[in-house]
């Protein structure tokens, strides 16, 4: 899989960034950076803000809530940036990471799945995957919730997949440690060991704790 001469979208360099969960093994990429700050800090910033709207604001404040359905879009079309250059994706899996609630939990947010989908769609030959489900007893971590991989693997649900592919491309929207990565990972490497595992997230976050390391 190309990244590099992607527009925008680039590796992750842990040589560059510190506080990172990944290894030098991992391959994860990221398409734009979004720093602390609010809505107004970046494109970046506001097009995440956008995508992470709660649920309950379709029904609390419908006129904001509409921003979200926009940029799980725009979401789907940068990853299509990359798998536009890929030749062959046949046993290829694109796998949404899991969000904060369980799917039964009425504020269930399904943005990640709706992007997966909406890429698979485009392509023949990739598979969308939903396999992974939070057990919705962990906060988000934006708002202060574990980046302890060891805790998250206790609160992840891997349902397996139906077919074993040959690569299995994890997406998701905020890249800051890697932890939710590493976790999903290595649940998918414990029962496929042979699968090829690729992390793709449409922001890198920066902020003073994960900045780039003095040279």
């Amino acid at each position: 899989m190309s990244v590099n001469d992607t527009y925008l979208w680039r590796w992750i360099d842990i040589s560059v960034f510190t506080g990172l969960r990944i290894g030098p093994d991992d391959k994860c990429a990221y398409y734009m950076e979004r720093y602390k700050g609010g809505y107004k800090k970046s494109r970046a910033n506001d097009l995440i803000n956008n995508y992470q709207k709660p649920i309950e604001r379709k029904t609390s404040n419908p006129q904001e809530f509409a921003h979200k359905g926009p940029a799980i879009l725009n979401f789907a079309d940068d990853l299509c940036r990359i798998f536009d250059r890929s030749r062959d994706l046949s046993g290829t899996a694109i796998v949404p990471m899991p969000t904060s609630k369980s799917r039964s939990d009425r504020l269930y947010d399904d943005r990640n799945v709706q992007v997966a989908s909406l890429v698979a769609d485009r392509y023949d030959d990739l598979k969308m995957c939903d396999v992974f489900e939070s057990d919705g007893e962990l906060a988000p971590s934006k708002v202060g919730g574990t980046r302890s991989v060891d805790v998250l693997l206790q609160h992840i649900v891997f349902h397996g997949f139906a077919e074993e592919p040959n690569i299995a491309i994890l997406i998701d929207d905020v890249f800051t440690t890697g932890a939710h990565y590493v976790a999903c990972r290595r649940l998918i490497e414990q029962r496929y060991p042979a699968v090829e595992v690729i992390g793709l997230f449409w922001a890198k976050q920066i902020n003073a704790d994960y900045f780039l390391v003095e040279m």
